[in-house]
């Protein structure tokens, strides 16, 4: 509704040029704004954002409106927030004035920080290989010592000592033992600095931690057999930046074409490798001619094909 389409595709434009500061793709997680009475900002309703929040310590201040919409907003947030106590703060007076909690709050500093920063490990692919767990540790007084703390398949946590592997950039790693296909590996960081402060991350450990899955070894061009890889294009219709988004059983080459109604390739959007899994391309409507277009996805022998609309 809105211009939420075409806000979403200008999102996934920048998620698919930048990345975080450890080179890796963002992680967004959506959740819907809900209405006033009907109304959305392009029809003079407020901005009734979920995401005007703040983080005091292991609780998260949410503005909420209505429990219609609140309601699943809130198990959203407490879902990704594992371990934090995520409390509703009823906002509607205040969001007419375009701010909540976030915005009228103001962020207090740590007057002595144990700082841990460490880049989620993702589904790994191989079974039974060791995955190497790096951690920037860092305090003032200097680091004791850093574990990493994991369990398989919900079981007992286990620790792990880290070991300084590079002293310029505070850098301390460990491994965790190679799992069978299918484990799922929860794991969190701790640390100790030399004046005896201890830190966790996350923060809400050992109630809320790192989760990925050994997924094993991935299997060949029959995956795409009832399949449906060519996710639902937007905006559509379409008249800027458009995304395409797939969602690949298996990393293959592939082509995606933009076909007018003669059945002509009118662009070449993506040719090369896809991989496995949810991926987005993108190309510019405006400089295509308006019509009724067809996006085609080339897989080996098969081929996926979804109707798209440029004004």
């Amino acid at each position: 509704v809105a211009d939420g389409p075409q806000i979403e595709a200008n999102i996934e434009y920048v998620l698919s040029n930048y990345t975080s500061s450890f080179g890796t793709p963002y992680d967004v997680v959506r959740i819907q704004m809900p209405p006033e009475t009907g109304a959305y900002p392009n029809t003079n309703g407020d901005y009734r954002t979920y995401t005007n929040l703040v983080f005091v310590n292991k609780t998260v201040l949410v503005p909420v409106y209505e429990e219609e919409f609140d309601t699943p907003a809130l198990e959203i947030l407490q879902s990704e927030l594992p371990g934090y106590n995520v409390v509703g703060i009823e906002c509607n007076d205040i969001i007419q004035l375009s701010g909540a909690i976030h915005c009228i709050t103001k962020a207090v500093g740590v007057s002595d920080p144990l700082l841990i920063v460490e880049q989620h490990v993702d589904d790994v692919e191989q079974e039974l290989v060791d995955i190497q767990i790096d951690a920037t540790v860092k305090h003032t007084s200097g680091i004791e010592s850093a574990q990493v703390q994991y369990r398989v398949d919900g079981g007992d946590f286990m620790v792990l000592e880290m070991a300084l592997t590079n002293v310029d950039e505070d850098i301390w790693t460990a491994d965790i033992p190679g799992q069978l296909e299918g484990s799922v590996i929860d794991y969190y960081i701790s640390a100790t600095a030399v004046s005896g402060k201890q830190q966790k991350r996350p923060l809400t450990a050992p109630e809320g931690f790192w989760t990925f899955e050994v997924l094993g070894t991935a299997v060949g061009l029959d995956e795409f057999d009832g399949v449906e890889p060519l996710l639902p294009i937007y905006p559509n219709p379409a008249q800027g930046i458009t995304v395409i988004p797939v969602n690949m059983p298996q990393t293959v080459m592939v082509q995606i074409e933009l076909v007018d109604i003669m059945g002509r390739v009118v662009d070449v959007i993506h040719q090369g490798s896809a991989a496995r899994g949810e991926q987005k391309y993108f190309f510019d409507a405006s400089a295509t001619s308006p019509g009724v277009y067809q996006v085609r996805l080339i897989v080996g022998d098969r081929s996926f094909s979804q109707k798209l609309m440029i004004r």
